[in-house]
């Protein structure tokens, strides 16, 4: 496996933060969730996955790294169950609930607001492939609450136009160059949002986003887009304080391995395998120390 740097690890400075792994319980679900928040972040933003992925995506991981260096707190979430992706895997049936997942998104930002340090903070949505249908229903039934949207490959042909209509918060949509079929969708849905909307094409680029560099271009675009909506925050409390979110992770480095486009990642290891010295020295991966200061 090669041991090149990832394109969203490039940056020279990270804003130190802390990251912790937990479980949302709502409705009667247990979902799995990763959230990262740095030094005074400006907002939260929410991910909504493409259907059959969840929070180990390595798509959105790297791009939420991206969002955390110009200070901005990610929350990566399944939409299904353990128990419903292990059915989702045979039948293929859940993945395109798409009325099921913006249910669950929702869901979550209920999470979000009934937590007082988060609540705080202006929400903003991204939205992968066929999550853009959850990211989009979600802004239209929370138009108070949304600040802004982000979408990668949107499937908009899957959401009604009335919805479109009704999402108020400024909705960036992102295709690649070489993706003919999504920038049609997407500039036919462009035409049915009413608040500020944008159409950005990234040339060279495919569907996933996979060719060099194109992933980190995707993830600083959405970083200017989400943050020309938000006011710099002050200095202030930590926000982690109160959140219940049980064991306290941020006193170990995270070891990520494996980093493939293709690969899942086990984001937070267990103790023994945090304390990987130098995993970059194998191959095997890099070590990644978001510690609080």
């Amino acid at each position: 496996m090669s041991t090149r740097t990832p394109d969203a690890l490039r940056t020279p400075t990270r804003r130190r933060g802390v990251t912790r792994r937990f479980v949302i319980q709502r409705d009667g679900a247990e979902l799995n969730a990763r959230i990262k928040i740095p030094q005074n972040p400006r907002g939260l933003v929410v991910f909504a996955h493409d259907s059959g992925s969840n929070h180990k995506s390595p798509r959105n991981t790297r791009i939420a790294w991206k969002l955390n260096e110009v200070g901005l707190a990610t929350l990566l979430v399944d939409a299904l169950t353990h128990a419903e992706q292990a059915l989702d895997k045979v039948t293929r049936q859940l993945r395109f609930d798409f009325a099921l997942h913006t249910r669950r998104l929702l869901a979550v930002l209920d999470w979000v607001d009934a937590r007082g340090t988060l609540q705080e903070l202006p929400l903003c949505l991204f939205g992968s492939s066929a999550g853009a249908v959850a990211a989009l229903g979600a802004a239209a039934a929370r138009p108070q609450r949304i600040a802004s949207v982000v979408c990668r490959g949107g499937r908009l042909d899957r959401v009604d136009p009335e919805v479109l209509a009704q999402v108020q918060a400024p909705t960036l949509l992102l295709v690649g160059g070489l993706d003919h079929a999504s920038r049609e969708i997407n500039r036919l849905g462009l035409e049915h949002l009413n608040a500020r909307s944008a159409l950005e094409v990234i040339p060279s680029a495919s569907h996933l986003f996979g060719e060099p560099g194109k992933l980190c271009e995707l993830a600083e675009r959405a970083g200017v887009w989400f943050g020309g909506e938000l006011p710099e925050r002050e200095d202030g409390p930590d926000l982690l304080e109160g959140l219940g979110l049980g064991q306290d992770w941020a006193s170990q480095p995270v070891v990520i391995l494996g980093l493939d486009p293709d690969e899942e990642l086990d984001w937070l290891p267990e103790p023994e395998a945090a304390a990987v010295a130098d995993p970059a020295a194998s191959g095997r991966g890099w070590a990644l120390d978001w510690r609080a200061a």
